[in-house]
């Protein structure tokens, strides 16, 4: 009986340490999402490789017309999620100031969990706003 008695137990204990490591892959998860968008609103291209698994150079010219683009609405059009990877379409508003003219584009994402740093990294391409 004592055996039966600690196996339960150690079946539950260990049921909480999974269900821990998934709360915290969906928090890390949330927490990527809202940092990025909030990188992306305000245009802060220096930001961007933070989130990138393969690091990228912007020009001088990307950092120069960045300074005219105003984010105006970041809207999450659809989101599919597995275990280690997140794809989601999303429309970005955004009002370039030398043209005097809202557009939009729509970007596809795909977000990639790696185990080892515990960190979701975008493997997707970066919006390119016109």
């Amino acid at each position: 009986m004592r055996i039966i008695t600690l196996a339960i137990w150690l079946l539950f204990l260990s049921s909480l340490t999974g269900c821990a490591g998934e709360n915290t892959r969906d928090r890390s998860l949330d927490n990527v999402l809202r940092s990025y968008e909030h990188t992306i609103r305000w245009g802060k291209m220096e930001n961007v490789n933070n989130y990138l698994k393969e690091p990228i150079e912007f020009s001088k010219d990307t950092f120069e017309k960045m300074k005219h683009i105003q984010v105006t609405s970041y809207r999450v059009l659809s989101k599919t999620i597995n275990q280690n990877e997140l794809r989601q379409l999303v429309e970005i508003r955004y009002y370039n100031d030398e043209f005097a003219v809202e557009r939009s584009i729509t970007d596809p994402q795909k977000w990639e969990y790696n185990e080892e740093s515990e960190t979701w990294n975008l493997i997707s391409t970066v919006p390119v706003f016109k």
